[in-house]
């Protein structure tokens, strides 16, 4: 019981934002009003399956206690404060796509009262669509729900591999593929330390480049580390070596070079960072294949990045000019390939860095991001071909194909 408690405190009332997997639509009879019904089952599904790991008693409690804190505390102060915010920076009246004010009050109501964060509300335009096109949308707020239930019935293998990026790259390096060198950072690794290519160390359990640090060495020899997001600067391999040693205290880490993007990306960011693709791929009753991407900008001295939607058909980045990738059908083949590794996934979400030498995986995600990859005129994620990736119950017939 103990166990359940704690998992309640830690998911559920640490939460900054409270679990809002709920709309008050689950409610009403279908019949009632006219739903986006394929997407709709979908989010109904997830709402009923979220936390497996704790009695349903207390999933209904957690339910419970989530909609009051959202109702009357986080979801009114959370609006408020945004509306404010928004009109007095000026950026909601737009007369060009007729969306005022009041529109855009009623569209923040229902949305609030469906459970949306303002920032989901806000970063998928959803005062500009319909209310009714809402279903077919997947903030990331529902995460990382929406994936573990809709990717049901994995392998332990599979689990093991995309849930571990040292066990990814050695599983993609077995394959044949293209993968970024991996291994795990030792005390001994600390001290073997020496003059040479810039180094990557990344925590082994981290997203959005948290914790991630760099080692470059200077014409002189110097070596300096700084972190991702700038805030941690070292110089001199002894103070490095401290504070590395200092960080394998309660991180694991580990360690890959540093990678160096194709030069016909350099027009496009002011930084000496890695661009990455994210790929996402499905498995699909015709087989794997390449369902959306974003071209990653990174931006000096932030974890974030400038996303730009990619056409996967033709490597194309619209938003830049039509820039074509280079090697966009080979990074295409590559994530296919990598996919086909953990067959019984349903989808991933790829990083692929594009270099002078070409693609190359650096790591996989089961609980990828969504938010980012439904805007720039793509629509909801709930489309054709994810539903078919939901409706594939078995392994795909056909070999893994573009």
């Amino acid at each position: 019981m103990s166990k359940f408690l704690n998992f309640f405190y830690q998911r559920i009332i640490k939460r900054t934002i409270p679990h809002t997997l709920i709309s008050w639509r689950f409610f009403v009879p279908m019949g009632w009003a006219d739903l986006n019904m394929s997407a709709y089952k979908l989010h109904k599904k997830v709402f009923l399956q979220a936390w497996p790991q704790i009695p349903r008693w207390l999933y209904v409690f957690g339910v419970i206690y989530s909609l009051l804190v959202w109702y009357f505390i986080w979801g009114p102060w959370f609006y408020t404060r945004h509306l404010i915010k928004r009109r007095c920076s000026k950026s909601v009246d737009q007369p060009l796509t007729g969306l005022t004010f009041l529109h855009y009050m009623k569209q923040s109501f229902f949305a609030y009262l469906r459970g949306l964060a303002p920032v989901s509300f806000s970063s998928l335009n959803f005062a500009e669509l319909a209310r009714n096109d809402w279903w077919a949308y997947v903030p990331n707020q529902v995460l990382p729900h929406w994936h573990m239930v809709l990717q049901e019935g994995y392998s332990k293998r599979s689990s093991a591999i995309i849930s571990s990026k040292l066990e990814l790259a050695q599983a993609m390096a077995q394959a044949g593929l293209a993968v970024i060198p991996t291994e795990k950072v030792t005390s001994d690794t600390l001290v073997k330390l020496a003059a040479g290519p810039a180094l990557f160390f990344k925590p082994e359990i981290s997203s959005q480049a948290k914790g991630c640090l760099i080692i470059e060495w200077t014409e002189c020899g110097e070596a300096h580390l700084r972190s991702k997001d700038g805030k941690t600067q070292r110089k001199g391999l002894t103070a490095i070596r401290s504070y590395l040693n200092e960080a394998l205290c309660s991180t694991s880490y580990l360690k890959q070079p540093k990678l160096v993007s194709h030069p016909d990306l350099t027009p496009f960011y002011d930084n000496h960072d890695l661009v990455v693709i994210r790929i996402v791929t499905l498995r699909t009753t015709k087989g794997f294949r390449a369902w959306r991407a974003n071209l990653e900008l990174p931006v000096l001295n932030q974890v974030f990045v400038k996303p730009y939607a990619i056409d996967v058909t033709d490597g194309r980045v619209g938003e830049l000019d039509n820039f074509t990738l280079p090697c966009w059908a080979d990074l295409v083949v590559l994530a296919i390939r990598a996919h086909a590794v953990v067959a019984d996934l349903k989808s991933v979400g790829w990083d692929v860095a594009l270099t002078p030498q070409g693609p190359i995986l650096i790591e996989g995600n089961l609980n990828w991001g969504t938010s980012a990859l439904q805007t720039q005129g793509r629509g909801g994620l709930v489309d054709g071909d994810y539903l078919d990736m939901v409706s594939c119950a078995g392994l795909p017939q056909r070999s893994p194909s573009v």
